[in-house]
């Protein structure tokens, strides 16, 4: 009994083991991530921009291949402009209602 649980118990770990390794970080938002609890490449990326206040360097986010970072872009840019610390363009409310309209995957 005792060793079929065990079996069964290896058999499902081996799925997580396996999901885990399909998992891309570059293309994921997340900010307790992984064993050590680490944010992913996107979320570092945005936050130290926004420690520097260098604001427009989010709106060239909107520009990336990376669906995390546009979304994290798109985000923070409203949160910001929402807080008047930053005031949006029509072009890059443009590029926000599009990048808000795709299907593409976070």
């Amino acid at each position: 009994m005792k060793k079929n649980i065990l079996l069964a118990l290896l058999f499902f770990l081996s799925f997580n083991i396996q999901s885990q390794e399909k998992y891309n970080e570059q293309n994921s938002v997340g900010f307790a991530c992984y064993f050590l609890r680490q944010p992913t490449i996107p979320v570092k990326k945005i936050d130290r921009i926004l420690k520097k206040k260098k604001y427009h360097k989010i709106t060239n986010m909107l520009h990336s291949k990376i669906n995390a970072e546009q979304y994290l872009a798109v985000i923070s840019l409203e949160k910001l402009n929402k807080l008047g610390y930053y005031k949006l363009t029509l072009n890059t409310k443009k590029l926000i209602s599009k990048i808000k309209n795709s299907t593409g995957l976070v």
